[in-house]
């Protein structure tokens, strides 16, 4: 029998996105799948959204919380997968996604997280792929995984704690952080994920300022390096903006 996987996904006003979302479950292919939406307690018809769809979500949580991570806690405390993954309201895999992300894992049964690439799309354009293999070298000085197209062993929360929620945009980073070099992992040289354009993440600069202190925090390089890291990686995404990428 295929691996339970988890999928977690959390929203806040967003039923449009979170009904795309929800339109694409059946078309992922895969044939175990815990499906979880942790919603923060929204004032759209979002309620509504996840009831038209009510076969397709096994959990369904509706209750303030204190941002995403938060939500995610939520879920991996309720999670029953052997594997658990997030995905944001708006985003899909694609095809068999899934399906490959899960044969990676069984390939190499020891590592405790899989990622892969995703695809940044609006609308029907892609605008940027990303996601390399992980590795501590780079991985110690910034996240060059793509989180949303990753499985995580649920041996991994249990070892490690769950995400800590006084982060707001880098809670993942922090979190793969702290097993350091010991992290097994593996790597899907294929896209899996469709992700909408948009995103604190993706256009703000707060993540640079919280992977510093994630990486302070866990002592991973220099605080002088980690210094010169987020003013780096601050100037590239400023010079991307002004760009137009």
């Amino acid at each position: 029998m295929s691996p339970l996987v988890t999928v977690i996904t959390s929203s806040l006003n967003d039923a449009l996105n979170l009904s795309l979302t929800l339109q694409q479950v059946s078309s992922w292919g895969y044939p175990n799948i815990e499906y979880i939406i942790v919603d923060g307690g929204s004032t759209d018809n979002t309620i509504e959204v996840v009831r038209s769809y009510g076969s397709l979500v096994s959990h369904f949580i509706n209750e303030p919380d204190a941002g995403i991570y938060d939500a995610w806690n939520k879920g991996i405390r309720i999670a029953s997968g052997d594997y658990i993954a997030f995905l944001g309201a708006g985003d899909s895999y694609v095809p068999r996604g899934l399906s490959k992300l899960v044969d990676c894992a069984e390939q190499k049964p020891s590592a405790d997280y899989i990622s892969s690439k995703v695809a940044v799309r609006d609308g029907a354009r892609v605008i940027s792929v990303f996601g390399k293999p992980w590795c501590w070298k780079c991985f110690r000085r910034y996240m060059n995984t793509a989180h949303p197209g990753s499985l995580h062993s649920k041996r991994l929360f249990h070892h490690y704690g769950q995400f800590d929620i006084s982060y707001k945009i880098a809670g993942d980073y922090e979190f793969l952080l702290r097993p350091g070099s010991e992290l097994q992992a593996a790597f899907l040289d294929e896209i899996t994920v469709n992700m909408v354009a948009g995103g604190i993440s993706c256009t703000g600069y707060g993540v640079f300022e919280e992977e510093e202190r994630a990486k302070n925090a866990h002592m991973t390089v220099p605080q002088t390096l980690s210094r010169i890291d987020r003013c780096i990686h601050t100037f590239k995404r400023w010079a991307r903006i002004q760009l137009g990428y």
